[in-house]
Formats: structure tokens, C-alpha cells, sequence
């Protein structure tokens, strides 16, 4: 009888100790199995949060290198755009340019774009045609002084054509000096360009 006892001495050993190991299984391992999982997404989930915030931050110290880079020429960069109010100066600018070469000029320019500026905008740009009559050589002086202007104008179109003045209808048989024959008047120019203002 004894050698039975001891056997069911080992069996319920062998019970005994794998209820406990199921219970140290089911009460601790398999809690922290849950933690670690749930730990693991949240590291995971706060490296992509500091990944991002180091990306901005890397951003945030480019653009703060580049504004130091470019400040300096601020003022001058101010320069090239045209102020809000200061119409009337473009307007008066271009045709003392056109008058200093002596081309009629007509200037087509919508001023009600200025009043329609988002508030968001730092710039609106606003098309611009300028059409001049004269010397051919006295428009391409016209618009390389615009090109060379402080202020920046984006040409973007410039057409060019000549004028002819029709000498009066004569008969066949009379003859006509040079001066009363068709001769050019000059050119007609067209520019359309685009001016920045602020």
C-alpha cells in the first residue's frame, strides 16, 4: 500500500504543481504579456509623436536659419514691390519714362485688384499693359529701362509692330519725292507684364 500512496503522492505533486504553474501562467504571465503589448504600442506610438516633433523642429530651426540668412537684404527686397496706395507714382513713373523717350503710351491697369487682397496675402501680383507708339529704337530703350528698374516687373509679352502712314493716292504719271512716300511712323508695342505690390 505504500508504494500506492506514493504514487498518488506523485500525481498529486504533479497536479499540484502544474495548477500552480497554470495559475502563475493565467495570474502573472499572461497580465504582463497584456502590459508589455500595451507598453510596446505606446512607445511605438510616442517615437513617431518625438519623430515628428523632431522634424518640425528641424524645420522650424531651417526656416528660423533662413529668415537669418536673408534678413539683412530685407530692405532691399522690400524695394522691388510696389506699396498699396503709391498707384498714382507707378502710374506717373512709367509715362515720365515714356515721355523722356518720347512714345505715346496708354497704360491699362486694374487698381480694383489692390482693394480685393486677401488678408492672407503678403503679395498680389496684377497684370499691367502698356502700349506705346514711336521710334523703334526709343521703345526698345523704353523697355530695357523697365527691366532695369529698382522695382520689379515680370515682362512676360512684348509685341511689337510698325506703322506705316498711307502717302495720299496720286495718279500714275506724277512723280513723288521720298519724303510723300509711305514711310514708317515708327512701331507700335505692346507689353504686358506683371507688378508685385504689398
Amino acid at each position: 500500500m505504500r508504494i500506492h500512496i506514493t504514487g498518488h503522492k506523485n500525481i498529486i505533486s504533479v497536479i499540484g504543481i502544474s495548477v500552480i504553474t497554470a495559475l502563475l501562467i493565467i495570474f502573472l504571465i499572461i497580465p504582463s504579456m497584456r502590459e508589455i503589448g500595451t507598453l510596446k504600442e505606446t512607445i511605438a506610438q510616442e517615437r513617431d509623436r518625438l519623430s515628428k516633433k523632431l522634424r518640425a523642429g528641424k524645420t522650424l530651426k531651417k526656416a528660423l536659419e533662413d529668415y537669418e540668412y536673408i534678413q539683412p537684404s530685407l530692405p532691399s527686397i522690400s524695394k522691388l514691390t510696389l506699396k498699396r496706395g503709391e498707384e498714382l507714382d507707378f502710374i506717373n513713373k512709367i509715362e515720365t519714362l515714356a515721355e523722356e523717350l518720347s512714345l505715346e503710351m496708354k497704360l491699362d491697369f486694374n487698381t480694383e485688384l489692390l482693394s480685393q487682397k486677401n488678408k492672407k496675402e503678403t503679395l498680389i501680383n496684377i497684370p499691367v499693359t502698356i502700349q506705346t507708339e514711336g521710334k523703334f529704337i526709343n521703345t526698345l530703350f523704353f523697355i530695357e529701362r523697365l527691366e532695369k528698374n529698382e522695382t520689379l516687373f515680370l515682362i512676360n509679352n512684348v509685341r511689337i509692330a510698325s506703322n506705316v502712314i498711307a502717302s495720299p493716292r496720286r495718279s500714275s504719271f506724277q512723280i513723288v519725292s521720298p519724303q510723300e512716300q509711305e514711310t514708317p511712323s515708327g512701331v507700335h508695342a505692346e507689353i504686358q507684364m506683371i507688378t508685385f505690390w504689398e
